[in-house]
């Protein structure tokens, strides 16, 4: 077999999203599934479909922000794929969803774009075809907004902004705002709170935007300077969280099919509400204008953040405590160093007398 025989005893705690899991492989044959046999091209793809299939792990509670018989605004953990073999979408956590009783219901609930794997926070879910060719197409003509809260390395000089450097050869555009005071950092001097609202949908392009702004992410491994990414923590989780998202779709109008939306780097949940977008009584109910549903979902701050600037900041006490000691330790060293040698130079004129 194409698995180390010890792999179906291992602990499922230890092998969420595929990491711990061990396998071998014998003259380049593919790979081999130790459960139904099946073969896979890669270890990668082995290993997804042996946790998938054959591995009962601990299944997170889902987080809704929003739900209607149309669709619902969830909370994706970070560490997790949007789409794919044993990603967020094909998990069983969408199940705890309510199922649609509309026309065209679909069988479980579909993300409507893509967060990055090591971003958390809401994404938007349909129940029903109709809703997601609706919300795919407000996604593609940028109809909806979104706010991302980072932790940024350094001290942002400007309290807001917009960032509209190009994104792999694509206009890119990023709003941007600090919010309260930096926290003082151990690694990296301070650290900065910022909101972030993409104006375009660039693959990893507030990453990039932060980056090119010579303030990374807390936690970024991919991109800005070296000095920053080797800073990262082994195992630091990423401090990029979506915590809003609004948008208007009007569901009782029949919508042709169109092209999913490409996204969205996007970013559990405290506050929710639904809401139009032109008429804030409407409070997630049908709008005076019929058919048209406004949503707003709104979601706290992660408590990694918080944790974040806590262990910065004492990490930076520590060691300035450490260097006013050394320094301390230095100078009376010195002063006990220095003594002998006065003595012996007096000494030394002594004798010379």
């Amino acid at each position: 077999i194409s698995f180390d025989s010890a792999l179906p005893s291992i602990d499922p705690e230890s092998i969420v999203n595929g990491k711990g899991v061990a396998y071998l492989t014998i003259e380049s044959k593919p790979f081999c599934c130790p459960g139904c046999s099946r073969r896979s091209r890669t270890e990668s793809d082995a290993r997804k479909h042996y946790l998938c299939k054959h591995v009962e792990t601990q299944v997170p509670v889902l987080s809704i922000a929003y739900e209607d018989e149309h669709c619902s605004v969830v909370v994706k953990p970070q560490g997790m794929e949007t789409l794919g073999a044993g990603s967020f979408a094909n998990s069983s956590m969408l199940d705890s969803l309510k199922p649609s009783p509309l026309p065209g219901a679909l069988s479980k609930a579909r993300p409507c774009h893509r967060l990055d794997t090591p971003t958390g926070g809401l994404i938007v879910v349909a129940k029903t075809q109709n809703a997601m060719r609706g919300i795919c197409q407000a996604f593609r003509e940028h109809r909806v907004r979104k706010r991302y809260r980072a932790l940024v390395a350094g001290k942002v000089a400007s309290t807001e902004g917009v960032i509209t450097k190009e994104v792999d050869g694509k206009p890119s555009k990023t709003r941007f705002k600090v919010v309260g005071d930096p926290t003082p950092s151990s690694r990296f001097g301070f650290i900065t709170t910022v909101d972030l609202w993409p104006e375009t949908g660039r693959k990893h392009q507030l990453r990039k935007h932060l980056s090119f702004l010579q303030h990374p992410i807390v936690g970024e491994t991919k991109y800005g300077e070296r000095g920053h990414r080797q800073a990262a923590q082994k195992g630091e989780e990423l401090c990029l969280w979506a915590l809003e998202v609004s948008f208007e779709v009007d569901f009782e109008k029949e919508i042709p099919e169109v092209t999913p939306a490409e996204d969205l780097s996007l970013e559990d949940s405290a506050v929710a509400s639904g809401e139009c977008l032109e008429h804030g009584h409407c409070k997630g109910e049908i709008c005076e204008r019929p058919g048209a549903l406004g949503i707003r979902a709104v979601i706290a701050e992660p408590p990694l953040f918080e944790e974040v600037r806590r262990k910065e900041a004492m990490l930076r006490d520590d060691v300035a405590a450490a260097q006013q000691k050394l320094a301390t330790g230095c100078g009376e060293e010195a002063g006990n160093r220095e003594s002998p040698c006065l003595e012996d130079n007096a000494s030394k004129k002594i004798r010379a007398k």
